[in-house]
C-alpha cells in the first residue's frame, strides 16, 4: 500500500478538496501499476510549488535553468534496505504556473493539466522516459490510458 502525502508550497492556487486530490493520485498509482510494484508500507510525496521554487529544484538538483512542468526524484530501486519504517517511493514535483499557462495553450482545463502532470510524474516512477521520440509516444499513450480510467476527476476543482 502507497500512502500519498501532498504538500501545497505555494499559494497562488487553491485546491478545492485535497482528499478527492488525494483519491485520484490513488486511483493513478493503481492504474499505473505501482502499487504491485511496491511490497511493503510506504509513501509518494506529491510537492505543488510555483515557477520559482520549481527553477530552485531543477537548478540545484539536476543543473538545468528555468522552470519545468514536472520533476520526478524516484527511489524505487532504494526500497530494498528496508531501513525506514515507512520509505518513500518517490518525490514529483508540480509547477502550478507551468500548467495554468499550459491549460490555456492546449485549450483544457487547469485542473486537468494537473492531474496530467501527476499521471506523468507517477509513470516516470514505474520506469517511462520522454527523451527520445518513441519513448515519448508511448508516454503520451500511457498518459492518455491511464486519464480515461480514472474516476471523478470532475470533482476536483483547482483554482
Amino acid at each position: 500500500m502507497i500512502r500519498v502525502e501532498v504538500n501545497n508550497f505555494q499559494r497562488k492556487y487553491t485546491v478545492g478538496n485535497e482528499s478527492i486530490l488525494v483519491d485520484l493520485i490513488s486511483q493513478a498509482l493503481k492504474v499505473c501499476g505501482l502499487n504491485s510494484m511496491v511490497t511493503k508500507e510506504a509513501s509518494i510525496v506529491f510537492n505543488l510549488v510555483n515557477s520559482p521554487r520549481m527553477s530552485q529544484v531543477n537548478r540545484d538538483f539536476l543543473n538545468h535553468v528555468g522552470t519545468t512542468d514536472v520533476i520526478t526524484f524516484s527511489y524505487l530501486d532504494e526500497l530494498t534496505d528496508g531501513l525506514e519504517p515507512e520509505p518513500v517511493v518517490a518525490e514529483i514535483f508540480i509547477c502550478l504556473d507551468v500548467a495554468k499557462k499550459a491549460a490555456k495553450k492546449f485549450k483544457t482545463s487547469f485542473t486537468q493539466e494537473v492531474i496530467l502532470y501527476i499521471v506523468h510524474g507517477i509513470l516516470h516512477v514505474c520506469g517511462y522516459d520522454d527523451h527520445e521520440q518513441e519513448d515519448i509516444v508511448a508516454m503520451r499513450a500511457a498518459e492518455k490510458t491511464v486519464l480515461k480510467k480514472l474516476k471523478d476527476i470532475d470533482k476536483l476543482h483547482i483554482n
